[in-house]
Parts: C-alpha cells; structure tokens; sequence
C-alpha cells in the first residue's frame, strides 16, 4: 500500500510539476501561448513543447550556427556520447559536433534535407535569414512516403515540426525560442515517444546551450565593428 501511494505521489510530482517545467523551459509564458508560424503543421499534437533561451550575441552571430545543423553536418551541438550510443554522430568533423563555422553549410534553402540519421531528417519548410526557420518531417512508415494533411491519417505515420524563431532585444542579445509538436501513431510502439520525452528535452536543452555557447565565444572573440 505504501509503496503504491509513493508511486502515486511521484507520478504527480511529474506531471503536476517536473514535466510542465521542461515542456517550456526557458520559456515566458507569453512565449508558450503565442501563435507561432508553423503550428498548422502538426495541427493537432500530440506533445508539443516552447523552450527558449537567452544569448548574449546579435542574431547575426548566431544565425550561421543554425544553419548547417544535422547528420553528415556540423552536428547538433548536444550530447554527442549519446548520439555515439545512438549510432547518429557521423558527422562533418566526426563524431563531435562542430565548433566553428562550416561555409559550405551555410547555403541552406527552402526544400532541403537536413538529416538526423541516416536515411531520415527534416525538411526545410521555411525560412528567413537571421530570423526563422521551421523543419518538418511527415511520413507514413507504412509507405515511407509523405502524406497529406487532408486525407485520413495514414495506420503508422509521424508528423513532427520544429520551429527555431531569432528576435533581437536590444541590437547585442538575441532570443531563441524553439518549439516542437509533433503527432504520431505508431501501432504497438506509439508508447514509446512518451517515454521517450524527457530525452528529447535533455538533448534539446542541450543544443540550445551549445548554440548559446558557440554563439558568445565566437562574438566575444571578434565582436561586431560599430
């Protein structure tokens, strides 16, 4: 009975509290409720998250490192060592991601794969310099082909957005704020991405760190000419 009660008490710890916190960590609440492009997306998700961060950088400074992201890439500035275990850490530079500006990934374009492993990754859905880019990635594993949005939901499909939104505050600091949705069935597995949650924030989390930590060292090693 007491060790029913003691689950009891941590499932609502976690619910009422710890996950609440990592699903908009960083993040105001204005920033968690505000429309943002790309929602349409993933229309209804099933997890969705708004995390945010402060970095002391222009967004010009920080815009490059977003861009040559991914698989084959400059890697995703994360955890690598589980990345490694993952067997996902094939990376420009090899297995540790990139700390320094790549110019041949600096091209990225609407209708691009940016890979997350291989033979799977995001689709570069829009775009603005300096400002937004949104990621996509929608399949339907019975096919492994894309699907419509307008049709029936095919039996084992994922639809999954990230939005990564730059602001200036004051000319010298930028705010990023990250939000991900994602809508998915996956037959006997469709569990496992609740499972699975935490992890995503973990490295999540850390990406966002490891852009504010690249970003602010390159800026404080050449900062911008007046």
């Amino acid at each position: 009975m007491y060790a029913a009660l003691g689950l009891i008490a941590l499932a609502l710890l976690f619910f009422l509290t710890i996950r609440p916190w990592y699903l908009r960590w960083g993040a105001t609440a204005a920033e968690a409720q505000q429309a943002m492009p790309g929602d349409e997306l993933v229309p209804e998700p099933k997890l969705a998250a708004t995390r945010a961060i402060t970095i002391n950088a222009p967004v010009e400074r920080v815009w490059p490192w977003l861009v040559q992201v991914g698989y084959g890439r400059a890697g995703w500035y994360n955890h690598d060592w589980i990345n490694r275990l993952l067997g996902v850490a094939d990376y420009y530079e090899g297995h540790r991601s990139s700390s320094r500006i790549l110019p041949q990934f600096q091209d990225l374009k609407v209708g691009d794969l940016v890979p997350m492993a291989k033979g799977f990754g995001w689709t570069v859905q829009a775009l603005e310099p300096q400002r937004l880019l949104i990621f996509l990635a929608r399949i339907d594993f019975t096919t492994g082909n894309p699907f419509a949005l307008t049709g029936p939901r095919p039996e084992k499909y994922l639809n999954s957005s990230q939005v990564i939104l730059l602001e200036p505050a004051d000319g010298r600091t930028a705010r990023m704020v990250v939000r991900d949705r994602m809508d998915f069935a996956m037959g006997g597995l469709t569990w496992l991405n609740y499972v699975l949650e935490p992890g995503y924030f973990i490295q999540e989390s850390a990406f966002m760190r490891g852009v504010k930590r690249r970003a602010e060292r390159l800026h404080l090693k050449s900062p911008a000419r007046p």
